[in-house]
């Protein structure tokens, strides 16, 4: 629990377990494809080498492969040159998290188009769900995609899914935001 004059700002929970025998589903990349309408295969992460990356913060790369509206799908890794190995699960479960918060309220913000001046954003809570921890490598190139399904009242909710790129979902992320814009729109 952080806090400040006393009042509580930030709380963090978190709940760990071993790896154990269960039933197993899960909605793949390929099928997540198939419902965005998102040609397959995808182009590989070295197609965009020769293209600027977007540097999101402290080294993240990341490469746009195709948006809509309301969702856009991208290549992301870290670039830690080797200091961060696979197998190494709680250093790379610890840098997703950080990576993870890059690109949600701007997806939150995503329906509304470019158009728009706001006021403030800033993320209001965050949850991360890691469903294979030990196959995650942050050093190693994943497939991302952000989706936001409702803003309202000032507020706005995103969520990710992190893919290996072998179409295993890792982890999930979702966030809501405050999103306010600079002024109320005119009424009719």
């Amino acid at each position: 629990k952080a806090k400040q004059d006393n009042h509580t700002i930030c709380l963090t929970q978190a709940s760990f377990h071993k790896p154990e025998f269960g039933m197993e589903f899960e909605v793949s990349l390929q099928d997540r494809l198939r419902q965005l309408g998102v040609e397959e295969p995808l182009p590989p992460p070295e197609h965009f080498a020769d293209r600027t990356t977007e540097d999101v913060s402290l080294n993240v790369r990341r490469h746009t492969i195709v948006e809509g509206k309301e969702w856009k799908l991208s290549y992301v890794r870290l670039a830690a040159r080797g200091l961060i190995k696979r197998g190494d699960w709680k250093t790379n479960c610890s840098m997703l998290t950080f990576m993870s918060d890059a690109g949600m309220v701007g997806t939150a913000r995503r329906a509304h188009g470019d158009d728009v001046s706001w006021s403030m954003c800033v993320s209001l809570d965050h949850t991360v769900h890691f469903h294979r921890p030990a196959e995650i490598c942050v050093e190693e190139w994943s497939v991302v995609l952000h989706q936001t399904s409702i803003s309202s009242g000032g507020r706005g909710f995103a969520n990710a899914q992190a893919f290996g790129l072998d179409g295993q979902l890792l982890a999930t992320f979702n966030q809501e935001a405050l999103i306010r814009p600079m002024a109320e729109p005119a009424k009719l």
